[in-house]
């Protein structure tokens, strides 16, 4: 499945988040993911961080989520909403990060 280069900006904010099992690292393994909260998907290390408008964020998000890239899991209230990579979505961002892209 094709890709557009935010789309794999932001799996690559989500790969590096702090909150992932990996902790700011590059996740190796499908399971070294996670789900994270969705309002601190900018507390990565990737350095696209600063590249993406923090506006554009959501609306890749959901593009993400049609392809089925990412899941998104409602929480009880709007600030424990989370995000995360589908096995795909992990697929695909290691293939790009690994040189199909970055």
């Amino acid at each position: 499945m094709a890709i557009t280069t935010r789309e794999a900006q932001v799996l690559d904010i989500i790969a590096y988040n702090s909150y992932q099992p990996s902790n700011y690292s590059k996740p190796e393994a499908f399971s070294d993911t996670s789900s994270i909260w969705s309002w601190l998907i900018t507390d990565s290390a990737s350095e696209y961080v600063s590249q993406i408008p923090k506006a554009s964020i959501p609306g890749v998000c959901s593009s993400l989520v049609k392809k089925g890239l990412c899941f998104t899991s409602p929480g009880e209230t709007r600030k424990e909403d989370c995000i995360g990579m589908t096995r795909e979505g992990f697929n695909a961002w290691q293939a790009w990060a690994n040189g199909g892209g970055k």
